[in-house]
């Protein structure tokens, strides 16, 4: 039903369009309709409150809650609507909702969870009537919350990060049907704000904000809140729809992974002679970071040739409070830009002619004048000169020279200019100076000293000598000068040899002769100075003596003794000067300590040792021995009750060994004797029946016989891969005298082969037992040595012998045998050189045990430390090596075996800088370079090999080596084949000092540069040529 209305003066009219205006009987003549079925309500105003329509009041907003587990739906009894002023009867009525329609007022109507309308709807004569009631179903179960895992969160280019709420969601469900997602954080950031301009007081909202203080921080702890009915947009506060929600809490870490920005300023391109300062400064770079830059660096790279053209390379490095950087570089190009003009004088002036006058031809430009040169930073001019010397010897002048003057700027030359490049336009200039020299003052010879040098040659005759050079300086220096020398044999008046050069070396006879050194300046004036030349036999003599003898007692005038001369022990001495008649012999170092007298105390052996002396003082020392006899008891009889003790100590090879120190000990008093080279001792005269402790100790040769073999046999007993049976063995394996065998004997062995320790702890390098001695327990016999080292003996009343067996410590393999060890086969190694260090391989597969080698590098070579292999663990190979000097030495052991494959790195040895010097390198002479083989634990010397590499033609500069305390230097060249090679230097002011041409072979190739060749300090060009290719090399001496 349509209603319009209208309110005029006092009457109020109501238009009512309806089908049929059925409403005359209520409203009466006040109701009047037209044709078009429009009717008219005329009342007074003051019946406005007694009209009425039908009106229809719906049953107040409902709220439902389900609370049976599991329920998502219900069917609800809604009350009915309240109907007033009805204006006939009731046509229509109807009770619905989105599920259900009854045609009744209120009734059951079916809902699930969600928030709907109910409608009431009411038809009578006048229209129809409606109105609604909001039913609002809640599920009282609350969702099933799951968050993620602890999150990471990069922050953008803004320095934040708007996180979704639901990014946080694992999973949640609910029972009923949609969830829906708020969060927030945990707690308030206490001094900084980090929250959305919707947000600030850090409610529950569909987004959290994280910036950049929260970046490093401990993770932040976010609470997602799940709803199972939808709570709006925006933020919400705590308590929005209490006990339709669920929590969880995930705990989220903020990363900055963006580096800063960084933008150069742009490329620059200059000439020669710029303010490159000023074009530095003139621009900066742009740089930003999301959160918080930490600095800005920037380097300067110069990369100008010698002429001012190339390139300045600035580099800019942005870096963030994290360290995370960013570069960028900006390029100036500087051009070439040449203004020098060798024709204008004032920017080149030649020296004048002119006479010097000295004490030699001293030509040098010092004192001649040198062409003064200005050119600009962007040019470079070089000086050179030749000299054409004409000498002779008219009114004091001895030379005259020529000298030719060349000034290059090498900005503009072209050498290949074709037809002459030697023109001005070409950067070319040349001038000729005459110089005059006038010289009347000779060289001074440095001191000689008379000389005295000894010879050693058969039937005293002639022996080649090195002599003292000769120096000399004339006007300070020592170049340009002519050495000579004359001999004049035994000194009787007569020149026997006239000889040039400095270096008198050479074959000269035994005798007194006079040696004169000559000297001569390039202006013909000389010196001379001689001095006596003593030519001495040094040979020692060959003494053939008795290994022994013995004496007896007498009676004397003087008493009970006997006398013995030195010459007694004589068999068949000899020397190669002096006759045998003439050779001397004494009791010591004194060669008038001839006699030697021997009494009552003195009976029995004892050991001597004999010099024999030649006519020129020359001496050879022997041990031997002599023992007095009282045959005719002639001693008094408090000395009859003495015995002598003796003995032999050997090795288990039945080796003598000498030098072992024998200490006897009766009553507290301790006597002490070292064994002969026979390996025999002896106590003569020591009381009868007493006790006696005999015990034999030596530190001698450590190393000897020792090698990385006996590791392997010691690790394979460890490990229980070999057994050890020998007791002597199984002591020899015990270095440390502990009583056990353990890694901490390998180590000690290891140790000592690399030279880290030169001795044991202990101070001893062999242990003794009486050899007598049988093992009870062979297998475990540290205890049993221990008690038995020391030989306990009553000493009777005879003379008696105990024999010692000598144990070297480390030598398991039993390898001392008559001091040598014996020989063995030989295996090749490859090396290969590269850039920074030396490989070592095999070209070949093998299986080894273990090896052993020294490298000796030339020169100051600097090893890196961390040798590296590819077949070696790293932790085994670090302890495996020892770095002194330029020495490295490896003992590497592995008893399990070690698989070599072919061509794979065995050893690569980095050097600290590409030093030249340390491609030259050698295995050591003095030093056991072997390899264990697996199959048989055979052990093979090593050989080394390079390896065969393809190279180019002409030459290559590997590096300079100086000598700072003689001023000498080395250019070390690589030839890539048989070359001829020229080299010359010139000074700072173009002096050609010299040239010189040499063959040269394939491989590493040294040109020496003496000081005396280089006689100025100061700057040269070292200029060097092949056919193939050229080299300029700038050097400052001093």
């Amino acid at each position: 039903m349509r209603i319009l209305y209208s309110l005029e003066r006092s009457i109020l009219s109501f238009i009512f369009i309806a089908a049929i205006c059925q409403c005359n009987a209520m409203y009466g003549k006040n109701l009047s309709c037209n044709e078009a079925n429009h009717c008219t309500v005329n009342k007074p105003k003051s019946e406005l409150n007694s009209f009425h329509l039908l009106t229809v009041s719906a049953p107040p907003d409902l709220t439902i809650t389900l609370r049976g587990i599991g329920r998502c739906d219900t069917v609800f009894p809604m009350p009915p609507a309240t109907l007033g002023a009805i204006c006939a009867p009731i046509s229509f009525m109807e009770t619905k909702n989105t599920f259900t329609s009854l045609n009744t007022n209120g009734g059951n109507l079916f809902f699930p969870t969600g928030v709907f309308q109910v409608i009431y709807t009411f038809t009578d004569a006048c229209g129809t009537f409606r109105d609604t009631t909001k039913v609002t179903v809640f599920d009282a179960t609350p969702p099933k919350v799951i968050c993620l895992p602890d999150h990471v969160v990069s922050l953008n280019n803004l320095g934040e990060a708007i996180i979704n709420a639901s990014s946080f969601d694992g999973g949640s469900t609910d029972d009923c049907g949609h969830v829906y997602f708020k969060a927030k954080r945990m707690n308030i950031p206490p001094q900084y704000t980090c929250t959305t301009s919707s947000n600030p007081l850090y409610r529950f909202d569909d987004v959290v904000r994280l910036c950049c203080n929260d970046v490093d921080s401990v993770a932040i702890p976010i609470i997602l809140r799940v709803y199972d009915v939808y709570p709006g947009s925006g933020p919400v506060v705590d308590s929005l729809y209490r006990g339709h929600y669920g929590e969880c809490m995930v705990m989220v870490s903020v990363v900055d992974k963006l580096a800063p920005n960084v933008y150069c300023p742009s490329n620059v391109t200059v000439s020669c002679g710029a303010d490159l300062d000023s074009v530095l400064h003139s621009a900066r770079p742009t740089i930003f970071d999301n959160c918080t830059m930490s600095r800005v660096d920037s380097l300067i790279t110069y990369k100008l040739n010698s002429c001012g053209a190339g390139t300045v390379e600035r580099r800019y490095t942005g870096t963030d409070s994290r360290g995370q950087s960013t570069s960028c570089t900006q390029i100036i190009t500087v051009l070439k830009n040449t203004t020098f003009n060798g024709l204008d004088t004032n920017q080149l002036l030649w020296p004048a002619s002119r006479t010097v006058f000295a004490c030699r031809v001293n030509a040098d430009p010092s004192i001649t004048g040198v062409p003064r040169v200005k050119d600009a930073e962007c040019d470079l001019v070089a000086v050179s000169y030749k000299d054409e010397v004409y000498s002779f010897a008219l009114s004091g002048v001895c030379a005259k020279i020529l000298r030719k003057w060349e000034a290059i700027n090498w900005c503009v030359y072209n050498r290949n200019l074709s037809p002459n490049p030697n023109i001005a336009s070409n950067g070319y200039y040349s001038f000729i100076q005459e110089l005059k020299i006038m010289d009347t003052i000779p060289p001074i010879l440095a001191d000689i000293k008379p000389q005295t040098v000894g010879i050693q040659t058969s039937n005293c005759a002639p022996a080649f000598v090195n002599l003292i050079s000769a120096s000399a300086t004339d006007c300070s220096s020592s170049t340009a000068l002519i050495y000579s020398f004359t001999i004049d044999f035994n000194s009787n008046g007569s020149i026997d040899v006239r000889g040039n050069g400095k270096d008198p070396s050479g074959v000269y006879p035994i005798g007194i002769h006079q040696l004169c050194y000559i000297v001569e300046d390039s202006c013909g004036n000389q010196s001379n100075k001689c001095v006596a030349l003593t030519i001495r036999d040094a040979k020692s003599p060959s003494a053939a003596l008795m290994s022994g003898i013995s004496t007896s007692l007498t009676q004397m005038s003087n008493g009970i003794m006997v006398m013995v001369n030195a010459s007694i022990f004589n068999v068949s001495s000899s020397d190669n000067c002096s006759a045998a008649s003439q050779l001397r012999y004494s009791f010591s170092s004194n060669p008038n300590d001839t006699i030697r007298t021997y009494t009552c105390d003195s009976v029995g052996r004892r050991n001597v040792t004999i010099y024999v002396w030649d006519e020129a003082g020359n001496s050879t020392a022997v041990q031997t021995y002599i023992v007095i006899g009282d045959e005719s008891n002639l001693c008094p009889n408090t000395l009859t009750g003495t015995i002598n003790l003796s003995g032999i100590i050997r090795d288990q090879n039945n080796n003598l060994l000498s030098d072992v120190t024998v200490a006897i000990d009766c009553n507290g008093k301790k006597i002490e004797a070292n064994t002969s080279q026979f390996g025999s001792f002896a106590f003569n005269r020591i009381p009868k029946n007493n006790v006696y402790s005999l015990n034999a100790k030596s530190s001698e040769d450590y190393l000897h016989q020792v090698t990385t073999s006996d590791i392997v046999k010691i690790q394979k007993y460890i490990l229980g891969i070999q057994d050890i049976t020998n007791p002597y063995e199984l002591i020899a394996a015990d270095v440390d005298l502990n009583g056990s065998i353990s890694s901490r004997d390998i180590s000690d062995l290891r140790k000592l082969i690399l030279g880290s320790i030169s001795e044991f702890s202990h101070k001893k390098s062999f242990v003794f037992i009486d050899e007598k001695y049988k093992f009870i327990n062979p297998s475990q016999p540290f205890s049993e040595f221990a008690k038995n080292s020391t030989c306990t003996m009553q000493s009777g009343t005879t003379d008696q012998q105990v024999n010692f067996l000598g144990i070297k410590l480390g030598d398991v393999q039993r390898s001392t045998k008559l001091g040598i060890r014996n020989a063995i086969d030989k295996i090749a190694l490859q090396y290969r050189k590269t850039n920074n260090g030396i490989e070592i391989y095999s070209s070949e597969e093998m299986n080894i045990e273990g090896f052993q080698m020294e490298f000796l590098f030339d020169g100051l070579c600097f090893i890196k430390e961390g040798i590296q292999s590819e077949l070696i663990n790293e932790s085994n190979l670090q302890e495996s090596i020892f770095l002194q000097h330029n020495s490295l030495k490896i003992c590497f052991v592995n008893a399990k075996g070690l698989r070599i494959e072919k061509n794979k790195t065995l050893l690569f040895i980095p050097f600290q800088y590409n030093d030249p010097q340390c491609a030259i390198f050698r295995l050591s002479s003095t030093f056991s370079n072997i390899l264990i083989n697996k199959l048989n634990s055979q052990e093979f010397e090593i050989q080394l090999e390079e390896e065969n590499t393809k190279v180019d033609k002409g030459f290559t500069v590997l590096g300079i080596q100086s000598d700072p305390f003689h001023g000498n230097m080395n250019i070390r060249l690589q030839l890539f084949n048989d070359q001829q090679i020229s080299y010359s230097a010139i000074s700072n002011s173009g002096k050609i000092v010299f040239r010189k041409t040499k063959e040269g072979k394939k491989g590493i190739y040294d040109i020496h540069l003496q000081r005396e060749e280089l006689p100025i300090a100061g700057v040269y060009f070292i200029h060097i040529e092949s056919k193939f290719n050229n080299d300029i090399i700038k050097l400052n001496t001093f």
